[in-house]
């Protein structure tokens, strides 16, 4: 029986290869054509199970999806013998790579490159070629499990797009950063890094039924697992700050959206501001791990939480691009470093807010972030220009005419 990988809620603008696995672009009745020993008509009856809301006058409102993405391996065209209970957990744990390393590239206030994990759900399917719509879904229970059979015969979609997953999203992520999260070689710390991910997934969902305090506490996991941390907020900050001061330039406070003295009058022993977004970030973890019992024990935070998640969920790869660069296994890249030495920035601002011209300040951030990148360009353009054709930047006056 052949199994099927697909991302039901996901398109694609065309084929991409990351590593052992080819992302194909699925078009409802015409694309990819066979695949293998799969035709179209079958991979139209899967991934017809999967539907958008039509918004239409009618008792049936449901269109299956025109658009999707096929995930496959090397030796899928010839593979006839199911693949085990093992193999299809190992390729689940790479698609989750990629929908980490996805996640990791959106962009915030944009419809078009926004996602989150929900949409970028990764279906594992066996099917039988006679009847290809029919399927069997395992649910859990806390005392064990379900199987749920669906006869594949009503000729109908039976999962409807939740609606908080964009139709108008397509497919994107970094592929250096992809291939070097798939090629993590096996042991200790990819099952770090696989933990991590699986927490920052659940995190970042935008499901209604997980709160926001409930998602705090799935980040908070996620960095103590990346950086061996313990349950205290000192050691979390020490580990992280052992990590990632190299990368941040030296300490400076801003004086922008929200006063520097804010952040050091609520956390003064901080000596750098990335010291007291941890803080900040741990005070937001407590209260959703332990609750408020009715009252504000504690001064409140700085942030607010969706500031928190917010950045939160940037900053968290790039975390793991500089522990990946520790072991030699990524080079970070000039616009990596750019963002690494502009991170202390996003903490004079009151990121999820917006300024008169309606934009987030996010975006002011990002703003400065490819200020550095062009500055960067133009230098590397001129350094080796001839000596007089420019004016050098260590030159205080211009030269005499």
């Amino acid at each position: 029986m052949p199994t099927l990988f697909f991302m039901p809620w996901t398109a694609m603008k065309g084929p991409r290869q990351i590593g052992p696995i080819s992302l194909v672009p699925y078009k409802r009745g015409s694309e990819p054509g066979t695949l293998g020993l799969t035709s179209q008509g079958t991979l139209d009856a899967i991934v017809g199970n999967y539907a958008n809301r039509a918004f239409v006058q009618d008792k049936d409102s449901t269109a299956p999806v025109e658009h999707s993405t096929i995930l496959r391996w090397p030796g899928d065209d010839e593979r006839v013998a199911q693949l085990t209970d093992e193999e299809v957990q190992e390729r689940l744990q790479q698609t989750q790579l990629l929908v980490f390393a996805a996640i990791s590239k959106r962009t915030y206030g944009w419809f078009l490159e926004y996602c989150n994990a929900d949409g970028l759900l990764v279906t594992a399917q066996h099917f039988v070629e006679d009847n290809p719509a029919s399927t069997a879904v395992h649910t859990r229970r806390r005392d064990g499990s379900g199987l749920n059979l669906m006869s594949g015969t009503r000729g109908k979609p039976v999962f409807l797009r939740p609606l908080h997953v964009s139709e108008r999203y397509t497919f994107d992520l970094e592929d250096g950063f992809a291939l070097a999260l798939l090629n993590v070689p096996s042991g200790p710390f990819r099952n770090k890094i696989m933990d991590a991910v699986t927490m920052f997934i659940r995190a970042n969902t935008d499901a209604n039924e997980v709160p926001e305090s409930a998602e705090i506490v799935f980040m908070r996991a996620a960095l103590d697992t990346l950086v061996d941390a313990g349950h205290k907020a000192l050691d979390l900050k020490q580990k992280l700050m052992a990590l990632m001061e190299p990368h941040l330039g030296p300490p400076e406070w801003h004086d922008e959206h929200i006063p520097a003295a804010k952040w050091q009058a609520r956390w003064n022993k901080a000596i750098r501001p990335f010291e007291a977004w941890i803080e900040d970030f741990c005070h937001w973890r407590n209260e959703g791990a332990h609750g408020t019992g009715g009252g504000q024990k504690y001064p409140p935070a700085v942030w607010s939480l969706r500031n928190h998640l917010m950045f939160t969920s940037w900053f968290t790869s790039r975390i793991v691009k500089c522990l990946l660069a520790a072991n030699a296994l990524y080079t970070l890249t000039q616009e990596d470093k750019n963002e690494l030495r502009m991170t202390e920035l996003f903490f004079t601002y009151d990121i999820s807010a917006e300024n008169e011209e309606h934009h987030q300040y996010w975006h002011t951030v990002l703003g400065h972030v490819q200020s550095l990148k062009l500055e960067n360009l133009i230098r590397e353009s001129i350094k080796n220009w001839p000596e007089g054709s420019v004016y050098r930047e260590e030159s205080a006056e211009p030269p005499a005419p």
